[in-house]
């Protein structure tokens, strides 16, 4: 990869913080074809659909950044797990083609207490759309 992952596009307090708490406390999942069970659905919604499906029981929501293993941008991204190793993606379609890394969110009633106080979907972890490269994610591509 061309850059280094340490150099940040922003400086600002808030997108460090959260940057450095993701690779912290952040780990890599491996993406895998989806389980039986587990069906496609609308692209672009990462967070509501993970979510939704972590709030109903079906698996634990997982929130990070993901890259395409050619390379690119790191972007903010939802997926569900049910092993704690790899990444199951209702939203993008060929998932093993990704490198995941992220936090679980196990615990799914503060899940359904967040979304409800704030009324919708969205980052949990207060991402941006599109971050820097964790030196982790950048070892695997």
């Amino acid at each position: 990869m061309s850059r280094a992952a340490h150099t940040f596009r922003r400086t600002d307090s808030k997108y460090r913080a959260t940057f450095d708490h993701l690779c912290a406390n952040g780990k890599l999942f491996t993406g895998i074809k989806r389980p039986k069970g587990f069906r496609q659905m609308r692209r672009k919604d990462c967070f509501r659909n993970s979510q939704s499906l972590a709030i109903d029981g079906r698996a634990t929501y997982v929130e990070g950044l993901c890259i395409h293993y050619s390379g690119g941008v790191a972007f903010a991204h939802g997926w569900l797990t049910l092993d704690g190793e790899h990444a199951i993606d209702v939203t993008l379609h060929d998932a093993e083609s990704y490198a995941y890394f992220g936090i679980a969110f196990e615990d799914k009633r503060e899940l359904a207490k967040a979304i409800l106080k704030t009324g919708y979907y969205e980052s949990r972890l207060g991402l941006d759309a599109m971050m820097d490269v964790p030196p982790q994610l950048v070892e695997t591509t």
